[in-house]
């Protein structure tokens, strides 16, 4: 369009004029507007950055405190029986430091009852885990992070490290408080549940471990608290006769007993017979006689080639016998007792019982009140309350905790709750039949065939009496036990003999709460190797106790 002579604009140009501008104002606005959302993404993202950085080193604290965890559990399995303190012994002043009350530092801290904490104690035995000269608080109490390749060599430096320059590098140490627990009693049975008095102390302990985790340089930390249990080893008592049974024994048939002088608890001699009553012994043609006459004999004794099953010539003797094969005492005279001596039936000094020609070879050892903690070497589950010098009364007067103690052992050892038809030859360990929920007494009649393996001895606890089929051939401890709360005194528990006329064997050792009458072959052979219990193949495992694992605590 033209323009005027005197320069002016026609009202369509002014109008052209004024949309330029706009536009102008409209694209500075969207300049602006694009920078605010640019400067607030730039802002998000390094928000999310940081937040993603900070969360990628609080997992990765919390995993190294996780580690710390399973770094003590191996340490504390080699090194239990180094820190553990005995029944009845002090705790090692360089180890162990009580914990005060009001104490909340590392590892104290971790247990919020104080009057369990007033009785518990930390470890102090720690030193300079990551290298650096100097020994601080967390790692002095920090249990030693063993290496388990160093073999005895327990402590060894050790810390978490990076594996590349551009690695974050991480420390952790892991506190441990003890807990000794106290023999149970009427008046405590559930907390605290610690003690500081080794009289109260039993062998059984509880480590509460306490993992803290770091980042050198950085704020982020990270502690894990867990309790565990080192798993303590099966025991059998070392002098545990062949046949020990809290009733009358009337009669063994035609059975054979065999002792191990190695395992000898009578002055010396070996025991093939304990009971606290007196044992019958004018039935049948029993023999008894030592392990190391025990001897291989003809597999058919019927065979006239081998004199009417007389001894083999040469063979490995007791170590043949011990996969349970034909084997016999030498009879006659060379026998400890038994019929077959030649002038009637007789009780030699491996028979210790409860009658006028035991009594006259001088004093008898005390028969054992409790046959399960005498057996397995535990604590009492049973308390001789009449003082008659047998333990026919549980320990807490009328309440059910015989059984209750009987199950804590158990599950302590991680006992295998089975019924008696699974047992067989692939059976091995701690072994429990167990009584009914209506808690009337297993009726475990034990299946014809092997029980478990030679060299690889079982203890198998039966709740109930001692029921063997013809074939029944057992390796290892069987242990019969009543689980009623009051025993019944006349015959010493209702857990005895229900053998019938068949045949069976257990090689290891037979005690049985109650007596019974045996008219069939049941032979007890002990021998040296049947010592050997089931228990760890290198070192005890460390079991977590349900429930304890925490991460609510901060040092």
């Amino acid at each position: 369009m033209a323009t005027r002579i005197d320069g002016s604009c026609p009202v369509r140009c002014q109008s052209a004029t004024r949309q330029q501008g706009a536009v102008l104002l409209v694209a500075i606005v969207l300049l602006l507007v694009l920078s605010l959302f640019s400067l607030a993404a730039v802002r998000v993202g390094l928000s999310e950055q940081l937040s993603s950085g900070n969360d990628f080193r609080a997992r990765l604290t919390r995993q190294m405190a996780e580690g710390g965890i399973s770094h003590a559990r191996a340490s504390l399995s080699l090194l239990d029986a180094r820190l553990r303190p005995d029944a009845g012994a002090e705790v090692d002043p360089q180890f162990w430091q009580a914990c005060a009350a009001d104490d909340t530092s590392f590892p104290c801290g971790a247990e919020r009852n104080t009057a369990r904490r007033a009785r518990m104690y930390r470890f102090i035995g720690g030193h300079d885990l990551n290298g650096d000269g100097r020994t601080t608080v967390f790692e002095q109490r920090s249990v030693p992070l063993a290496k388990l390749a160093q073999g005895a060599s327990f402590f060894v430096p050790a810390t978490g490290s990076p594996i590349a320059a551009n690695s974050f590098p991480t420390e952790y140490a892991v506190g441990a408080l003890l807990c000794r627990l106290p023999k149970p009693t009427i008046a405590e049975t559930v907390a605290p549940g610690c003690t500081l008095n080794p009289a109260e102390a039993v062998n059984q302990v509880a480590y509460t471990l306490v993992s803290r985790a770091a980042l050198p340089g950085e704020s982020s930390t990270a502690t894990i608290v867990t309790a565990v249990s080192v798993k303590p080893e099966l025991k059998i008592n070392p002098n545990l006769p062949a046949l020990v049974a809290t009733g009358g024994i009337t009669g063994l048939g035609s059975s054979t007993l065999v002792s191990a002088p190695a395992m000898a608890g009578n002055n010396g001699q070996p025991v093939s017979l304990f009971s606290p009553t007196d044992f019958d012994g004018t039935e049948g043609t029993w023999q008894s006689c030592r392990s190391d006459q025990y001897r291989p004999v003809a597999a058919d004794p019927a065979d006239p080639a081998n004199g009417s099953g007389g001894l083999v010539a040469g063979g490995n003797g007791p170590a043949d016998c011990g996969s349970g094969g034909f084997c016999a005492c030498p009879g006659g005279a060379e026998n400890l007792s038994g019929a077959d001596q030649g002038f009637g039936h007789e009780e030699g000094a491996d028979i210790l019982d409860n009658d006028a020609e035991s009594r006259s070879r001088g004093p008898l050892p005390p028969f054992p009140c409790d046959l399960f903690a005498y057996a397995l070497q535990t604590e009492p589950v049973r308390d001789d309350r009449d003082g008659d010098g047998r333990c026919e009364q549980g320990v807490d007067l009328d309440q059910d905790l015989v059984n209750d103690r009987v199950q804590a052992y158990m599950d302590v050892q991680g006992a295998s709750v089975q019924s008696c038809a699974s047992l067989g030859p692939q059976t091995h360990g701690l072994v429990w039949i167990k009584q009914g929920k209506d808690g009337n007494m297993a009726d475990c009649q034990l299946p014809a065939g092997q029980i478990g393996q030679p060299g690889n001895n079982l203890v198998l606890v039966i709740d109930g009496p001692f029921k063997p089929r013809t074939g029944t051939k057992i390796f290892g401890l069987v242990l019969t036990r009543d689980p009623a709360i009051q025993l019944d005194v006349a015959r010493g528990g209702r857990a005895g003999l229900d053998t019938g006329t068949g045949q069976s064997k257990v090689v290891g050792a037979l005690v049985l709460e109650g007596g019974g009458r045996v008219f069939g072959t049941n032979d007890v052979i002990q021998l040296a190797s049947f010592r050997t219990p089931p228990t760890h193949t290198q070192y005890p495992p460390v079991v977590e106790i349900p429930g304890s694992w925490t991460d609510q605590y901060s040092f």
